[in-house]
Parts: C-alpha cells; sequence; structure tokens
C-alpha cells in the first residue's frame, strides 16, 4: 500500500477500513450523547465493527493477490509456448 505521485493510494480495499473506523466513531459520538448501550454491549459492538472492517479489507486484498497471481502466471506460461 503505497502511495502514487498523484498522492493516490493504490490499495482500493483500504476503503473498507476507514468506513468500519466512521461506523465506529458515530456510534461512540451517538451513544456519549444520547447514552443508550451499556459498557459491554458497546464494546462488543465496537469491536465487532473494526474486526469486520479489517478482515474484510485483508480478504479482499488477498483475493486480488491471489487473482493477479493466477492471471500473470497464465499469461507467463502462455508467452512461453509462443
Amino acid at each position: 500500500m503505497c502511495i502514487s505521485k498523484q498522492g493516490v493510494y493504490h490499495c482500493r480495499f483500504i476503503k473498507w477500513t476507514a468506513y468500519a473506523i466512521l461506523i465506529a466513531e458515530t456510534l461512540a459520538y451517538t451513544d456519549v450523547v444520547f447514552e443508550y448501550m451499556d459498557a459491554v454491549a458497546f464494546i462488543v459492538i465496537q469491536s465487532t465493527i473494526l474486526t469486520a472492517g479489517i478482515s474484510t479489507t485483508l480478504t479482499l486484498a488477498i483475493r486480488h493477490y491471489m487473482r493477479v497471481k493466477r492471471i500473470k502466471k497464465i499469461w507467463k506460461t502462455d508467452r512461453n509456448r509462443r
């Protein structure tokens, strides 16, 4: 995950982690204002949201890596046959 010269991240799957952080922070803010959750439920929900965001990002990135690796392998073997 590096930044190009244009300042754009190459990993497009990191947005799911950002979405999870946004949802978790929104939930935390609304809980402070309205106090509608007890502490244990709040911790469980927060950790579940963050874990889901990070695991989604990792799963999508690994699937993408495996797909690219397979395509490059097919292209490389096809080029060697010619």
